[in-house]
């Protein structure tokens, strides 16, 4: 993801990580040793429910207007991110 954002900079593409299913303290151990930016954690799953993810990992897609395009909840690979990145950035 962060390849792919970096890919993608001109179209001032921006990946948000939010963390849900873990602990806070694991989740900041994990984005400083992947160099991840910006990263939340999601207490309640608030956010996470609010866009239909309930478990695992989850990818949101949002255009520059704010609105949700596309949501892969799970099962997804490097091919599909894409993909689906490029549909919204065209």
């Amino acid at each position: 993801m962060k390849r792919m954002e970096g890919e993608h900079s001109k179209a001032r593409l921006k990946i948000i990580w939010i963390g849900f299913q873990d602990r806070a303290e694991r989740l900041k151990v994990f984005a400083a040793k992947h160099n991840m930016e910006a990263v939340g954690f999601d207490r309640g799953n608030k956010v996470a429910s609010s866009y239909g993810i309930s478990y695992g990992a989850g990818v949101i897609f949002i255009n520059s207007t704010g609105i949700v395009q596309k949501r892969l909840a799970k099962g997804f690979s490097e091919h599909t991110i894409r993909d689906n990145m490029s549909s919204i950035i065209n």
